[in-house]
């Protein structure tokens, strides 16, 4: 009897002709907007699309760093698709969709319960795009304000498809069986310098966060399976299901232990699946960071230390939120795993992915368990200290807590932390009126975002965008900003 990855691959064989033509016809209509559809942009709509197509790109300095990313241009916001506005016969009618969009509606009773509008959810699958296809879970409006994303014309697109294809051609690590961790892990093939990108992923499935607490269950699963199915390569989210008590469906398990948070339209949270970095396991003190690229649901993943041949290449997102983070993970979600946590209390809230933590921190001696309890302790209480310093006006003593922190980031290896203190400092001795001290800092920051590759090179447009976040500082009442926290 052939097992259900066999049936998988033969419906994908089968569909390979569908697809060869719908993919002649997406490259002649290049995602047009569907101005067929009859309906009509509400404010709502206009606003996500206004997020899709900015005038000008400014937002708050936190990595990846959008603000710097000024290239992405203006357009036409495409109309909303769904059901009933799609036309099989008219492939026209939902591109870029490579399928016609399957829906559903929230319940209504579910949807009070949680203070939400009832909204439809449909399946939106593009089975071109990249190499494994993508399949989005979310609300019509929601997808037409994402639908440049699948644009592999644009500039942005272009150099980060580049350079996925030159790590894939001669990837420096391979997955392998790790049975001491009971499944699959990535190895280094040969030495990885510090800084160096070590691979680039696409998320394959991307689920409205609030669709899976909004929806009959029975429906649910049936959208999760064809977002699955319908992909070029279903594979990659089905080979990723492990058994556990979290979940009863095999896809809801996959997005329930694979996941990392991510945002789409108008800061709608939503869950994205990176298939090759899911099989990167997690350490409480990795060897590697995670560099979300925006404008592209793709990510990369770069060594934060040097990696010997035969290592482990470990990351802690999604579970332990950091400065590189914080543009993915939702606001209620920043505190699941906050870095002042000891080792019993990670292990504790890991529990929660059914996940027990076997790093080499985890697993190392008591006294050294004990020394980075301490001193990750240490940097969360001084970078609350420090907050709580700027904003009742004791400057000084927020520079002093600030510069502990970056005493203290070496021994945990925090390194990509590295550039958000030096912006605090820079930004604090702005406010204090000591700008060629804080010009300083402003460029120390960007320099170590430049070694870490969270930008090019720290040119000087990037120090100006900076200094004219500080001026605005200034006009603020009693303090303004630190560590990316307003003053209430």
């Amino acid at each position: 009897m052939a097992s259900s990855g066999q049936l998988r691959r033969l419906l994908f064989s089968l569909s390979n002709l569908h697809l060869a033509l719908f993919s002649l016809l997406l490259v002649l209509t290049s995602f047009p907007a569907t101005t067929e559809s009859k309906a009509t942009l509400s404010a709502h709509q206009k606003a996500q699309c206004s997020v899709l197509y900015p005038q000008s790109i400014f937002k708050p300095f936190r990595q990846p760093h959008p603000k710097f990313d000024q290239t992405f241009g203006t357009g036409t916001c495409p109309l909303p698709i769904d059901d009933t506005t799609a036309q099989e016969d008219n492939p026209l009618s939902y591109s870029p969709w490579s399928h016609v969009p399957t829906c559903v509606l929230a319940d209504p009773k579910l949807s009070a319960r949680k203070n939400v509008p009832t909204r439809k959810y449909c399946v939106f699958t593009n089975s071109h795009h990249e190499a494994r296809g993508v399949s989005i879970i979310t609300t019509p409006e929601t997808a037409a304000s994402v639908i440049a994303l699948l644009d592999e014309k644009t500039n942005s697109t272009a150099a980060i498809m580049s350079r996925s294809k030159e790590l894939a051609f001669d990837p420096p690590w391979k997955i392998m069986e790790m049975p001491n961790k009971g499944g699959l892990g990535v190895i280094a093939t040969r030495k990885i310098k510090r800084y160096e990108e070590i691979m680039i992923d696409h998320a394959t499935m991307v689920v409205d966060i609030k669709f899976a607490s909004v929806v009959l269950a029975f429906k649910g699963y049936r959208l999760l399976h064809l977002a699955a199915d319908q992909l070029r390569d279903p594979d990659s989210i089905y080979s990723l299901a492990k058994s556990t008590e979290m979940a009863a469906d095999e896809v809801e398990n996959v997005v329930r232990t694979n996941s990392f948070s991510t945002t789409l339209g108008e800061d709608e949270d939503h869950m994205a699946i990176y298939p090759l970095v899911s099989r990167i396991n997690h350490a409480c003190k990795p060897n590697a960071f995670t560099r979300w690229i925006i404008r592209s649901q793709s990510t990369s993943i770069a060594a934060l230390r040097d990696i010997e041949p035969g290592e482990e290449i470990t990351i802690s997102c999604p579970f332990l939120p950091s400065p590189f983070c914080t543009q993915t993970i939702p606001p209620n979600q920043e505190s699941d795993l906050p870095l002042g946590l000891t080792h019993s209390e990670r292990q504790r809230r890991l529990q929660r992915w059914s996940f027990t933590c076997s790093c080499a921190l985890c697993t190392a001696p008591q006294e050294t368990i004990s020394a980075s309890d301490k001193q990750r302790t240490e940097i969360e209480d001084a970078r609350d200290k420090a907050i709580e310093a700027f904003k009742y006006g004791r400057p000084y003593e927020a520079i002093s807590l600030t510069k502990k922190i970056l005493n203290l980031i070496p021994s945990e290896e925090l390194y990509p932390w590295e550039s958000e203190q030096y912006e605090n400092l820079a930004r604090v001795y702005w406010l204090m009126g000591d700008k060629k001290t804080g010009d300083s800092y402003a460029r120390l920051s960007l320099r170590k975002l430049a070694e870490q590759g969270f930008i090019d090179a720290a040119r000087k447009e990037y120090f100006d965008l900076l200094v004219k976040e500080f001026k605005e500082d200034v006009g603020m009442d009693a303090g303004g900003i630190i560590h990316g926290k307003k003053n209430k």
